[in-house]
């Protein structure tokens, strides 16, 4: 079966038991891509009515059939859930390593149902499932907990999906973080509802294509057109190029969208975070056009930041210092939390205390522009 594996693998957690499961080529054709598979998925998994935090709601992790073919930026997959934000279908893409082993374990999907009884985490390897302990994890940062599950196992080319403090406390717009990278909005949550605290992958197993030397075509030209002239400054800059434009565009949101332009956005500008920043650039996994960048922190430390982080922690929030949307959106990496979700929700809340409402927001100085009020804010919400 060409670009899939033609494989599901069922986990329950209520019993800690799993089934490997035969995927028909008609759902896998008639479904594209992880979302479409997931969906698709949700709907056989899922009750009707069920609500997100019950163990009965599925969590479902689902490749796509271009994910190790080389072609750039391929290297995503899906997460699907009964959304605890609108309870409705809630879906999330992350690109990463984690997509590319989770490929190779053989497997096009894996769903997830049940609550443990205690914190666990899951390794799956070459058709074999193991559930472990993950108490010493609890309260851990994304990052934390990634480094001490591949000492853990020692298994060359693992990679970790893991839910940080928010995730466990079940702050409804949690990511499930991956080397930085993060699938936002919901999964975090479902996730941490089932004591589940981290998704270990490795394997070996590569799905097969149809025309090799046709898709092999197919990657360099995409490759070469990636590298083009319109991408430069994506390369250069990072997302974070967006923020000028869209300000002089008058299309920039500024304090909960009360404002289409943002008078300070000078500071926040690509360009300014480059220059006084020293941003260096960094890439997908299986991507050549490489905008993501880091910034170092005052700290020292580096923080990866784009558009959508920057102008929800920024801007959207009244705040013009660099350095406070870099702590602020650290933070947010540290609880795993969405940072765009994040800045929304806090920004409403300063609108709220500017219009005399929300009385509670006062002892969080929740004011547009108030820095101590958006890293206090990030911190209430997460614990």
């Amino acid at each position: 079966m060409h670009g899939f594996h033609g494989w599901l693998l069922h986990i329950d957690l209520n019993c800690g038991k799993s089934s490997w499961l035969r995927l028909e080529e008609s759902r896998l054709r008639a479904f594209l891509g992880g979302i479409g598979l997931g969906t698709s998925l949700l709907y056989d998994y899922a009750p009707p009515g069920v609500e997100p935090f019950v163990p009965a709601n599925p969590l479902i992790f689902a490749s796509a059939p271009l994910v190790g073919t080389g072609l750039t930026t391929t290297a995503k997959f899906a997460v699907v859930s009964k959304s605890p934000l609108t309870g409705f279908i809630g879906d999330s893409l992350s690109s990463s390593h984690f997509a590319l082993e989770l490929k190779r374990t053989g497997l096009d999907a894996i769903v997830i149902t049940g609550r443990a009884s205690s914190l666990v985490y899951v390794v799956i390897t070459d058709h074999d499932v193991e559930i472990r302990d993950a108490e010493q994890l609890r309260g851990k940062s994304p990052g934390e907990t990634e480094a001490i599950i591949r000492g853990e196992l020692s298994l060359p080319g693992v990679r970790v999906a893991t839910i940080g403090a928010a995730g466990e406390k079940r702050v409804r717009f949690a990511t499930i973080s991956n080397e930085g990278r993060h699938a936002g909005r919901g999964g975090g949550a479902v996730m941490g509802s089932k004591n589940l605290k981290a998704l270990a992958v490795c394997g070996h197993q590569e799905a097969q294509v149809w025309d090799e030397r046709g898709v092999k075509i197919i990657a360099n030209r995409l490759r070469e057109r990636s590298l083009g002239a319109v991408t430069d400054k994506y390369r250069n800059i990072g997302t974070v190029a967006n923020l000028a434009v869209f300000n002089r565009l008058g299309a920039l949101p500024a304090r909960n969208f009360q404002q289409s332009t943002f008078d300070e956005g000078d500071a926040l500008s690509g360009e300014a975070l480059v220059e006084n920043n020293f941003g260096r650039s960094h890439g997908c996994a299986s991507c050549t056009i490489r905008c993501e960048r880091l910034f170092k922190a005052l700290s020292g430390e580096e923080q990866r930041l784009e558009y959508e982080t920057l102008f929800a922690l920024g801007p959207l929030c009244g705040i013009s210092d660099p350095q406070s949307v870099l702590q602020a959106a650290h933070l947010c990496d540290q609880y795993g939390m969405d940072t765009i979700s994040t800045g929304g929700t806090v920004a409403w809340a300063m609108e709220c205390a500017q219009r005399g409402l929300l009385p509670e927001t006062r002892k969080l100085n929740l004011l547009f522009g108030r820095s101590d009020g958006l890293l206090a804010a990030i911190k209430a919400i997460a614990e």
